[in-house]
């Protein structure tokens, strides 16, 4: 059977293709993998919350959508002129980084604080969010395999 670490590790790798996919398609320098991987494994050892709402993170979460996995978000979006140091890089769950979205990390606190004692909610608009993505994927490829 795997050890925790191994198995973090093994998530990291996975969750370290998409930065490298996402940074290689916008052009911006990798972030240091060695000081983003030293990182996550702090917040491991820490008790691994979400930095946003403070919620139990996961290695993986079994629960499609996955809200409580780990995931690493850009606190200034690249969108909006962020970058790949690792100080823009904030330990998250899956939840809070899908409703963020591009908001900077200041702007989606104070709209995440009035939900902060309603997970539930938070839950909800997450699956609204992530349905409304799921549709637009859809529709973009439905459109590619028409065109």
């Amino acid at each position: 059977m795997m050890g925790l670490i191994e198995e973090l590790h093994k998530r990291f790798k996975v969750r370290w293709e998409s930065i490298e996919d996402k940074s290689l398609k916008v052009g911006l320098k990798l972030p240091d993998k060695n000081a983003l991987w030293h990182k996550l494994l702090e917040c491991y050892k820490n008790g691994f919350e979400c930095e946003y709402c403070s919620q139990q993170l996961l290695i993986k979460d079994s629960k499609y959508p996955y809200y409580r996995s780990f995931s690493f978000d850009h606190r200034t979006s690249i969108d909006l002129g962020g970058n790949n140091e690792i100080e823009n890089f904030a330990i998250v769950c899956h939840r809070c980084n899908i409703i963020k979205g591009t908001m900077t990390e200041s702007t989606f606190k104070q709209f995440l604080g009035p939900f902060l004692n309603d997970p539930q909610l938070l839950d909800k608009i997450f699956k609204e969010i992530w349905d409304g993505r799921l549709a637009n994927k859809l529709e973009r490829e439905h459109n590619r395999n028409e065109g």
